[in-house]
């Protein structure tokens, strides 16, 4: 299964390779999710000096576009993923201002600590990148592995999926008369209680905030069932997308550790 989700994502690499949807067809999502890596950051007080891995990097679209904001801080990202590291260091090329303290690798999520040996960093992200773990016992291992690879006091900064927000996403689009969105066959969705559990194991503290309920609202529910009012699909560009990365959220400022 490993090598199988492995090639899919090799393989959405060569098909995206001059492309922002990489990662995911949900461009404004990806915008969202690099303004709260910025705003979490900032909130933490990240500093020059400080090091930031990005595990699960993809294209580095993300990593890139994150380090534009802290301009002197060293980021490093990785992905199992041949054809999407080589996708990175393209757009890494292509980025002048960020080459100098941005680095892309090749290196398993599962291994941290055997590729890391003996380093350690102040911040450390991952983006859907635990969710395409194949099994939990991988994502704890790698969510233990975090853990140990962070300075004293870092702050490890996780966008993931979770099967409650999953279900409240299914029950609004049933009131709206729309079939559900299934999970995506190479993705293993956390659950919230057993996500606790084992990340108390690793972190200080925990803080689970839903930044992109309002995001999913507008547009898998509201946009989706004008869509079906007009017998239409949905288009990730449409500007509903565009405008919905602006609504409130209720992020908070403690993230986990």
């Amino acid at each position: 299964m490993e090598n199988k989700v492995k090639n899919y994502w090799d393989e959405r690499a060569g098909l995206n390779q001059n492309s922002v949807t990489g990662t995911t067809d949900d461009v404004y999502l990806r915008e969202l999710e690099i303004r709260i890596f910025s705003d979490t950051l900032k909130d933490c007080g990240v500093t020059k000096e400080s090091r930031i891995l990005d595990v699960g990097c993809g294209d580095g679209y993300t990593t890139i576009n994150v380090a534009k904001r802290f301009p002197e801080t060293s980021f490093i990202g990785i992905d199992y993923s041949e054809n999407m590291i080589k996708n990175a260091t393209k757009n890494l090329g292509n980025t002048p201002l960020v080459a100098s303290h941005v680095s892309f690798k090749v290196a398993n999520a599962t291994l941290l600590s055997e590729t890391f040996a003996k380093e350690s960093f102040d911040f450390i992200l991952s983006d859907r990148c635990l969710i395409n773990l194949e099994t939990k016992e991988n994502q704890f291992a790698a969510l233990s592995q975090i853990g140990r690879l962070l300075d004293q006091g870092g702050v490890y900064i996780a966008i993931e999926n979770f099967m409650e927000g999953q279900k409240n996403l299914t029950e609004a689009r049933q009131k709206m008369g729309l079939t559900e969105i299934p999970v995506r066959w190479h993705n293993l969705f956390f659950e919230e209680t057993e996500f606790r559990k084992n990340a108390s194991a690793s972190f200080r503290s925990v803080d689970i905030t839903e930044f992109s309920s309002s995001y999913y609202f507008a547009t898998r529910v509201i946009y989706s069932a004008i869509c079906k009012l007009r017998n239409e699909q949905p288009d990730y560009l449409n500007d509903i997308h565009k405008v919905a990365i602006d609504l409130p959220t209720n992020r908070t400022k403690t993230p986990i550790r």
